[in-house]
């Protein structure tokens, strides 16, 4: 089997990602972008490659990761504080995707609303890129240390990932595991990205899975998250300082047939020996879909409306035509087809924003913070409930999401299911149902701050 070496990590040779994430930090060792890369992904115990403190990027992640609806807080935003973050959001889309000088100034927000606008949309490196346009050095410092600090999560993010795809691949090449990179973590593979990834989602064939994962904890990948095999991937793998890896045997809504398909069309990548990448239509179907069907809430969020946009842009018109006909005969064709439109308008021109209450119920649950986060068995529900009541959602995945992620890590379910699987059944409705109604009252309270801010 092959082995993946940590020790001594090679140098991050992505000049532009090295520069940026140099600027951001306010290095005073960062030369011009033509000059030598320098930057190395090894860091000392206790410390992320930014300087902060313990774990910073695996923190980082962390809290990326579980962050969508998972801290409602003591004090929900207020109605004008959820004004203000659209009001951030409809600069933001005008700055880039029209023309710079026609966004203006900057929305004069707080720090906390600018905090909540950039960790929902993820596009901190994209404004910074384009700082002198968007009048961003004339901000108060405040303002400006919220967007340093954005940035510098993903820029260490977009680099760790490049540095583990390096190392991963060749491991995979010894050991014989075809690997193709999926959704965010292609553009990071090939060097041309400066937005924001918060894992790695690497798909095999389902008889490698097992060696996959013994290569990876060989290399000191520890399971992220405690939660059982999801339907089409295993549990989240990571390292400190590193984004969590998620291995997949399968996609959503995709057979055999079709994965077969997939892997005969994927493609090299160059300068990362083991790693490959779908083709294009492949890897926009699969971006729309997951951004979506499979994370409603994030439809409509920047980086994914970038993301998309980027990888309409590699299709030929034939192949995105074939996709646009994909999604019309979907059986979620109605909640399909306003991403798809607003990500093709994206390409050529400012689009209209169709996606402004699922932003702002977004921005309700992401901007309350508190130090004590609940647990996902009852934010997800909530998050799906208020999204069905604001009509953003369809009402057959409320149940899915009320469901016992792993019914197996429960003993009173696992004493059930031994000695009368008819009562773990039983039980399992039932706690679908009492989470469904216990949210109700609150969900119906949000929806309603939504409805007052958006119409």
């Amino acid at each position: 089997m092959g082995s993946i070496v940590w020790a001594t990590p090679p140098l991050v040779k992505d000049r532009r990602f090295e520069h940026d994430l140099c600027r951001v930090m306010h290095s005073d060792r960062c030369g011009p972008r033509s000059g030598p890369a320098t930057a190395s992904l090894a860091v000392g115990p206790g410390r992320s490659p930014g300087g902060s403190d313990r774990n910073g990027i695996a923190r980082d992640v962390d809290l990326e990761r579980s962050r969508v609806w998972s801290r409602v807080g003591r004090a929900p935003l207020k109605a004008h504080e959820l004004e203000g973050a659209l009001r951030l959001r409809s600069w933001a889309l005008q700055l880039l995707l029209g023309e710079s000088e026609s966004a203006g100034a900057p929305p004069g927000e707080p720090p906390r609303i600018w905090d909540t606008f950039l960790r929902r949309e993820r596009c901190a490196q994209n404004l910074l890129a384009l700082r002198v346009e968007a009048g961003l050095e004339g901000l108060p410092d405040p303002i400006r240390e919220v967007l340093l600090r954005n940035a510098t999560r993903q820029a260490q993010r977009v680099l760790a990932g490049r540095g583990q795809l390096r190392r991963i691949g060749a491991g995979v090449l010894e050991a014989r595991i075809p690997t193709v990179v999926l959704k965010g973590g292609a553009p990071v593979a090939m060097g041309e990205y400066d937005g924001d990834v918060l894992d790695l989602d690497l798909l095999v064939p389902p008889d490698r899975v097992g060696a996959m994962l013994g290569l990876l904890a060989g290399a000191g990948y520890q399971t992220a998250l405690e939660r059982g095999v999801l339907s089409h991937h295993e549990t989240p793998r990571q390292l400190p300082e590193l984004v969590p890896v998620e291995v997949h045997f399968g996609l959503p809504g995709l057979s055999h047939e079709d994965l077969i398909g997939l892997w005969e069309r994927s493609q090299p990548v160059d300068g990362l020996p083991g790693i490959r990448v779908l083709a294009s239509v492949d890897h926009a179907w699969h971006v729309f879909h997951h951004s979506s069907l499979e994370h409603p809430h994030r439809r409509g969020c920047i980086r994914d409306l970038l993301l998309l946009r980027d990888a309409l842009r590699r299709c030929t018109a034939e192949e995105r035509e074939r996709l646009r006909w994909r999604a019309e005969v979907h059986r979620e064709s109605a909640f399909l087809d306003p991403w798809l439109r607003m990500a093709e308008a994206a390409a050529g021109d400012v689009p209209h924003d169709a996606f402004q209450r699922v932003a702002a119920a977004d921005y309700l649950f992401l901007g309350s913070v508190t130090p004590r986060r609940l647990p996902q068995s009852i934010v997800l529900p909530l998050a799906a409930l208020t999204l069905h009541l604001l009509g953003e959602r369809a009402g057959a995945s409320l149940w899915s999401e009320a469901a016992v992620e792993s019914p197996s890590a429960r003993p009173f379910l696992r004493a059930m299911r031994r000695f009368w699987p008819p009562l773990e059944r039983v039980s399992l409705f039932a706690i679908r149902l009492g989470r469904l109604a216990a949210m109700w009252p609150v969900a119906v309270f949000l929806a309603r701050r939504v409805r007052g801010v958006t119409g």
